[in-house]
C-alpha cells in the first residue's frame, strides 16, 4: 500500500498579467463611466489530476481523507495588500527572501491519498490551478494555469509555479477570452496538442507543502 499525504497552504500569487486587460469589455464600459473602477480581483481553482494508466478500479487512488479539489476566496490586489513571508526559507542557509506576495490567499490544502498499485510513480498525483480575474463588472477571465506533480519525497516545500497562458490564434479566441466565453476554455482544450501553441508567462504562484509519503523508498538529504 503506497500512501501521500498533503498538509499545507495556496500562498497566494505574483506578477499577475492582465495584457489582455486593455481589450476586455470590462475596460472599455469602465472608460465611458464616470467613476471608473478598473481593479481586479483574483480567485484560484485547483483539484488533484491523476493520470492512471490502470483501468481497474482497485489499483487506482483512493481519497482516504480531505477534498480532492477547491477555490480560494476572492482577494483585491492592492500595494496596501502584498506580503511578504521570510520564515518559508528559515531552514536556508543563504537566507532567500520571497517577493511580495501581491495577491493573498492562504487556502489550507490538507488530503490524503492511498492506493494499492506498489507501482504508484507511473500514475503519481498532479495539482493543477487556474487563476481568473474578476472585474467590477463582476466578469470573469482566465489569467492563467500551472501544474505539477507532488513530490515524492517526505519533506516541507516552498514551491514557486510558473502560472502560463496559451495565447488565442484566431479572432474569436481573443473576444471570447476578453468577455469570458465557455469558449476560451474550449478552445484551449482543443487545441492543447498542437506544437505551434504560443504560451506567454502571467505571473508565479506560491505553495508551502508538507508531504508525507509511505510505501515508496524515497529519503531526504
Amino acid at each position: 500500500m503506497v500512501s501521500v499525504h498533503l498538509v499545507g497552504e495556496l500562498l497566494g500569487a505574483s506578477g499577475l498579467s492582465g495584457l489582455d486587460e486593455e481589450f476586455s469589455v470590462s475596460h472599455v464600459l469602465d472608460m465611458l463611466s464616470l467613476h471608473p473602477s478598473s481593479e481586479l480581483s483574483y480567485f484560484c481553482k485547483w483539484q488533484v489530476a491523476v493520470d492512471d494508466q490502470s483501468k481497474s478500479s482497485d489499483e487506482a487512488w483512493k481519497v482516504v481523507q480531505g477534498e480532492t479539489r477547491g477555490q480560494t476566496q476572492v482577494h483585491a490586489a492592492s500595494s496596501g495588500g502584498s506580503l511578504v513571508m521570510p520564515d518559508l526559507y528559515r531552514q536556508n542557509r543563504d537566507n532567500i527572501l520571497l517577493p511580495k506576495i501581491g495577491t493573498v490567499w492562504a487556502h489550507p490544502i490538507d488530503l490524503h491519498l492511498a492506493i494499492a498499485n506498489m507501482e504508484a510513480w507511473n500514475c503519481w498525483p498532479r495539482l493543477e490551478f487556474q487563476v481568473w480575474s474578476v472585474d467590477a463588472f463582476h466578469l470573469e477571465s482566465l489569467c492563467g494555469t500551472a501544474s505539477f506533480s507532488v513530490p515524492m519525497a517526505t519533506n516541507e516545500y516552498v514551491l514557486d509555479v510558473p502560472l502560463v497562458l496559451s495565447e488565442p490564434q484566431t479572432i474569436l479566441g481573443s473576444l471570447a477570452r476578453a468577455v469570458g466565453l465557455p469558449l476560451q476554455e474550449q478552445e484551449n482544450k482543443a487545441r492543447s496538442a498542437h506544437c505551434d501553441e504560443v504560451i506567454r508567462s502571467t505571473g508565479t504562484l506560491y505553495l508551502r507543502l508538507a508531504v508525507l509519503s509511505r510505501g515508496l523508498n524515497t529519503t531526504t538529504n
